[in-house]
């Protein structure tokens, strides 16, 4: 497992979902969030942990989304996964 970013430094949002980005993104209604990105070597054997730490159960009744956003570190966009509550999924919510 390999930790790229910003571990707990400043990401930014956008409209209803997260968006984390470079501190220096500019434009637009954007807030911070503090988190981490992790990268794996082997997300196949990997992803089902965390999806089990996050209450995510692909297919079935889960606590949290997993949704694919578009990710900015040192200024390339990659996609990440990111868990997000239901609640965070309603059009008129901002972060």
């Amino acid at each position: 497992m390999g930790r790229r970013g910003h571990t707990g430094g400043p990401f930014r949002t956008g409209g209803a979902y997260p968006v984390p980005a470079l501190q220096s993104a500019t434009a637009g209604d954007w807030s911070r969030v503090y988190g981490e990105l992790l990268t794996f070597n082997d997300p196949e054997s990997r992803l089902p942990a965390i999806e089990r730490l996050e209450g995510f159960r692909p297919g079935g009744s889960s606590l949290y989304r997993r949704v694919l956003v578009p990710v900015c570190i040192t200024g390339m966009v990659q996609p990440a996964w990111r868990y997000i509550g239901d609640s965070c999924l309603q059009p008129d919510l901002r972060l």
